[in-house]
């Protein structure tokens, strides 16, 4: 859906909710609201994307693919946060790499790194957030860590191999367990507090990620149509 700066966020008193199932999956969601309605805006030109959620969530794989059908340069954080052996990029040199990411004419950039987000939300034209359930994302996880067991992932850095059975594993899937209540209050705070100029397209499911790819610069969250799956 397209979240419009004047959407109401809560849900009327007395609106009917026959999305139980759902309520279970994004209990932040269903406490807060969403709109009834998505604002049908016309098409615009997308430049500079930033795709932010939850781990596990299918940002990375959105950004290659959303890459693919815009011409756009697709940057993967993970890229530039770690080194070799997991060790983190020191905080003057990841907040020069972020600053020269940054003032490129045209990317899609990935990835949360919530205490340095804010220059790319003020340096985007568009912000894409990926809503999934958590069940989803902690399931795509344990796939993604499965399927690249062998080789290393190719939005991660050289040297940082992710492995099913590594000690941190359990801790990740519980972080992503907890994202509704963990980090998401705060990234929904920020994209509210974001200039009416700003296009958010918030995607709650695999089949709202198809219909975005299917017609980028035109998706309004409208009805459902048919297409291929290729999540």
């Amino acid at each position: 859906m397209i979240v419009s700066k004047s959407s109401h966020l809560i849900r009327p008193r007395g609106q009917s909710n026959n999305s139980s199932a759902r309520a279970a999956h994004y209990p932040i969601e269903f406490s807060i609201g969403h709109s009834a309605t998505d604002k049908q805006i016309p098409a615009v030109k997308m430049e500079r994307v930033i795709i932010i959620g939850s781990s596990g969530s299918g940002k990375s794989t959105l950004a290659r693919k959303l890459g693919q059908k815009t011409g756009l340069p697709v940057i993967h954080l993970d890229k530039y946060f770690w080194n070799p052996g997991w060790v983190e990029t020191a905080v003057p040199i990841w907040q020069q790499t972020l600053q020269e990411l940054v003032q490129q004419p045209r990317w899609i950039i990935d990835g949360n790194y919530r205490q340095s987000l804010t220059p790319r939300l003020q340096a985007a034209d568009t912000v894409i957030f990926l809503d999934l359930p958590r069940w989803l994302s902690a399931w795509q996880a344990i796939g993604r860590r499965l399927r690249y067991r062998r080789r290393p992932r190719p939005d991660m850095a050289p040297g940082c191999q992710e492995t099913l059975f590594s000690p941190d594993f359990p801790d990740f899937l519980i972080r992503i367990w907890q994202y509704p209540y963990r980090a998401r209050p705060d990234v929904q705070q920020r994209l509210a507090q974001l200039d009416s100029d700003k296009r958010i397209i918030h995607l709650r499911s695999r089949a709202d990620m198809r219909r975005f790819l299917a017609d980028p610069e035109g998706y309004t969250g409208s009805a459902p149509q048919q297409l291929a799956s290729d999540f």
